[in-house]
């Protein structure tokens, strides 16, 4: 896969597609339904900002049924993936990822 840096900023410079990558980066893979109560956010704002992640590779989506699950892209760079790493590190404890966390424990609609 190719991913120039560029690419991968201008992808999590938005709050929202930041955030769901740091759930991402957390859980295996999540559901769009999990997403949208994790960040507080309606289906269309959410499936919107994770085609843009998808469409710049960063994620990879897998349909199951009428569900659509996402998890980070398995092909990433290495230098991507520890970019994501590290933001995910460095937001553990930082409102707004922590009340999102909260959010997503327990969750599951699918």
């Amino acid at each position: 896969m190719t991913m120039e840096p560029l690419d991968l900023t201008k992808s999590l410079s938005d709050e929202l597609r930041l955030r769901i990558v740091v759930l991402l980066a957390e859980h295996s893979e999540l559901c769009v339904c999990d997403l949208m109560n994790a960040v507080a956010a309606d289906q269309p704002k959410v499936s919107r900002h994770l085609a843009v992640l998808k469409k710049a590779g960063i994620v990879l989506a897998r349909r199951d049924g009428q569900w659509m699950h996402y998890r980070l892209h398995p092909d990433l760079p290495h230098w991507a993936f520890s970019v994501i790493t590290s933001l995910h590190h460095a937001a553990s404890n930082k409102a707004p990822f922590t009340d999102d966390a909260a959010r997503i424990r327990g969750l599951s609609c699918c």
